[in-house]
């Protein structure tokens, strides 16, 4: 749901201090990082914008004899403004793809620094090239283990909730792989412990419904799909599920209802309008069935 301009600006200022950790620090990494909303402690925040304050000033008071320094924590701070979420996105806080540019900037300071700690050094090439070299060597193996949990998305995601378990949408995620693999009672574990986190989650409701659906389990199917609708009235997928779901059992007015809700969703690409035809047939209005084929004809020609 919506998140207030407070929980925004809290995330923002923590996920300055959680980028820079992953940059110096890469383990324990995992996608999606679930956004907390107004969950997350006032501290965090308070603690990241001291830490970025503290080091702005004593960058700025350096400024003249380390010009590099006050340059790639400018860097830093301005390219990952629009990565924050101070305008909402998705439900992530932080998504370490983000980095690809904004980590110039620290890298750039360690740079400086290991130039600036080896300087009086014997050999100081030496031994900049050494310390680089074991650099790299460690996050050569930190890399060869993370790249394994990206074998597939079981892997992946199962990697997350070892590391969070209380990631919803890690769960939603792993149940999705299961029932593209035609899984339905592993998908249905995790949804319920899904639920169990985050018992307003449309997506594991939604998801729910279509577990239960494909073990048979018709009436439980619906009433999941009827909570995922109750949470969310505008949500697209659950709402044509349910309507097929109601038309099966011969509730032709609910479901023409439902879905003459649905077909007016952004994510119509003419599936509902189909759905809707066949609705129509069954009432007996062939009319307005031909208009509803006509209008899912044209969505899903202009759909890639």
């Amino acid at each position: 749901g919506p998140v207030s301009l407070g929980a925004r600006i809290n995330n923002a200022f923590s996920s300055y201090a959680g980028y820079l950790a992953h940059t110096f620090w890469p383990v324990g990494l995992y996608i999606p990082y679930p956004h907390p909303g107004e969950a997350r402690p006032l501290w965090h925040g308070l603690a990241a914008g001291v830490l970025v304050a503290t080091l702005t000033v004593a960058l700025f008071a350096l400024r003249r004899r380390r010009p590099l320094l006050l340059a790639g924590w400018g860097w830093f701070l301005v390219v990952s403004l629009p990565t924050l979420g101070l305008i909402q996105v998705g439900f992530q806080s932080m998504a370490d793809r983000y980095m690809y540019l904004p980590i110039l900037g620290p890298l750039a300071i360690a740079v400086q620094l290991a130039t600036d700690a080896t300087r009086t050094l014997p050999h100081p090439r030496r031994v900049c090239t050494g310390l680089l070299a074991s650099i790299l060597a460690g996050l050569s193996v930190l890399a060869w283990t993370q790249q394994a949990h990206w074998r597939d998305g079981y892997s992946l995601f199962s990697h997350a909730i070892a590391i969070r378990p209380d990631n919803v949408p890690a769960r939603v995620q792993l149940a999705v792989v299961h029932l593209m693999a035609s899984e339905p009672v592993f998908a249905e574990q995790q949804l319920r412990l899904a639920l169990e986190s985050d018992p307003g989650s449309v997506q594991s409701w939604s998801n729910l419904g279509s577990a239960l659906r494909m073990q048979g389990r018709k009436r439980e199917a619906e009433e999941a799909f009827r909570r995922a609708v109750a949470l969310e009235p505008g949500a697209y997928a659950p709402a044509l599920n349910l309507a097929a779901l109601l038309g099966g059992s011969g509730k032709i007015e609910e479901g023409i209802a439902l879905l003459e809700r649905a077909v007016q969703s952004r994510e119509e690409t003419g599936q509902g309008y189909l759905l809707l035809a066949d609705f129509y047939v069954m009432r007996g209005e062939t009319e307005k069935a031909q208009h509803a084929r006509d209008e899912a004809a044209k969505r899903l020609a202009s759909t890639p």
